[in-house]
Parts: C-alpha cells; structure tokens; sequence
C-alpha cells in the first residue's frame, strides 16, 4: 500500500501457513479494498468509512486520498459455503430498482 510494509513478512507467512484451517486474513485502516493472496491464503482489507487512498500503482506515486463512498465488507461464514465476503457502500445513492415489472424483464 505504501512504503511502510510489514518487516517481516515471511514470518507471518510461516505462521498462517502451519495453519489449513486459516480462510482469510483481515486487515483494516488502509482505505482502499485490497485481496491478495498470501501464504496460501487470501489477505483482504477493508475500505475506509471516511475516504480511500487514490488508486496509483506506479511506485513513486503521490500519498493521495480522494473523497470515494466510504464502505465496509460483511463477511459471512457457513458450513457449506465457508466464507462469503460481500463488499457494500455508505452513502446515497438511487435505487434499489426492480428487474422485473408485471410484463417480465425490463431492460
């Protein structure tokens, strides 16, 4: 996310690995919705509820936030599906509007 990355990543790694039953792992206070995969599980973070980092993958980009609807993820478990996470937005926005009418699909 920036130039302050975990110091030792391979440890954690080494950690989570020993581990199976391990579905995710959670982070939070990084302002953008990030997953990807690590020792051999998915790592995820979470929006941010007040702005999020601007979306810059060059490596000198500028520190930049922008003023994007805050959000949050649910995360739901089951014995069937394991984990589910749903991502979802804070703020207003139209809608919610039907797929279908009394005449079928509208499109």
């Amino acid at each position: 996310m920036d130039r302050q990355p975990l110091k030792r990543p391979d440890a954690l790694a080494d950690v989570i690995g020993k581990h199976t039953q391990v579905e995710r792992l959670l982070c939070g206070h990084l302002h953008r919705s990030i997953q990807a995969r690590f020792a051999n599980t998915l790592a995820m973070s979470c929006p941010g509820v007040s702005h999020q980092v601007s979306l810059d993958l060059s490596p000198d980009g500028p520190a930049h936030f922008q003023l994007e609807p805050p959000g949050y993820l649910l995360h739901q478990w089951s014995a069937t599906n394991g984990i589910v996470t749903h991502q979802g937005f804070i703020a207003p926005y139209p809608g919610p509007f039907p797929f279908y009418d009394a005449s079928g699909l509208i499109d």
